[in-house]
């Protein structure tokens, strides 16, 4: 049943009673404590005080029972972006962002280059293992 449904009594009651535990769990963030403030809401207010005592446990209980934990950078920053749609920057993200050309030729160059450095080695290699050779042949 929506608020807008409801008689005018009950609809103020239950916006009293919104305000009133608004108010408590205001109180139970800064302070703590919500008993005696509790009694003097409800001095003020018609809302049921069997009600607003169970209310009032939960709030307690709950307060009790969460802890407060501060979110991970990571987490943080993985949220941000997938509210504001900011994509990450990263190497990976600013290489897809490049024209296709220069991409290929990218890979071109990192293959050929990765070529050079292997045959180099292997080539080095086979003068150590060569010159090791000669070296026990003329002992």
């Amino acid at each position: 049943m929506s608020r807008s449904s409801l008689p005018p009594s009950q609809s103020s009651s239950n916006t009293e009673l919104d305000d009133l535990l608004s108010a408590l769990t205001d109180a139970l963030l800064t302070d703590g404590e919500i008993d005696q403030l509790a009694d003097e809401l409800l001095a003020h207010t018609n809302a049921p005080r069997r009600e607003v005592e169970g209310l009032v446990h939960v709030l307690q209980r709950l307060h009790g029972a969460l802890l407060v934990v501060q979110p991970s950078h990571r987490f943080t920053r993985r949220l941000k972006q997938d509210i504001l749609g900011v994509p990450e920057e990263n190497v990976v993200m600013r290489f897809r962002q490049l024209p296709t050309r220069v991409q290929l030729a990218t890979g071109i160059a990192l293959l050929a280059g990765f070529l050079f450095v292997r045959r180099r080695r292997a080539v080095d290699d086979d003068a150590l293992r060569d010159t090791k050779e000669v070296t026990a042949l003329l002992q």
